[in-house]
């Protein structure tokens, strides 16, 4: 838990806006999700695959996550809290190098924001969104 801008903060108070981020376009939202050894905070699934790492503030490590998720999953983001995903301007290229969005959650009016806008992965391993995608539709 982290004091932001006087609030207190867990990374789990991010899940919830930003499932309902996904769900406004029109994904079908899976939660603690298990890509190539790790576990993705959120998948969204509509024609493709969309992993979200939920972060408040080490977006470096949030990075190597979400381009881990890049085999499996056609769009990969971090989100972090707003204030902490403009401070990521000036590093920006970090992210579009990799192919990776940023979403930034807005506690005060509950909205999620794409700062970064991600680009298809290039990493994608087809058959291994193929196994994700049925893994997620027994769910």
């Amino acid at each position: 838990m982290q004091n932001l801008d006087g609030w207190l903060v867990k990374e789990e108070d991010l899940r919830q806006p930003v499932a309902s981020f996904l769900r406004r376009n029109g994904m079908k939202v899976h939660h603690e999700v298990h890509i190539n050894g790790r576990i993705a905070d959120i998948v969204g699934v509509d024609r493709d695959l969309s992993a979200v790492e939920l972060k408040l503030s080490d977006w470096k490590r949030g990075l190597r996550q979400a381009i881990s998720y890049q085999l499996a999953c056609r769009r990969s983001y971090v989100c972090l809290p707003f204030g902490r995903a403009l401070k990521l301007t000036p590093k920006s290229h970090y992210f579009e190098k990799e192919g990776v969005g940023v979403l930034g959650y807005m506690r005060d009016t509950e909205e999620v924001r794409v700062i970064v806008l991600p680009r298809a992965s290039r990493r994608l391993l087809p058959y291994l969104a193929d196994a994700l995608k049925r893994g997620l539709a027994r769910r």
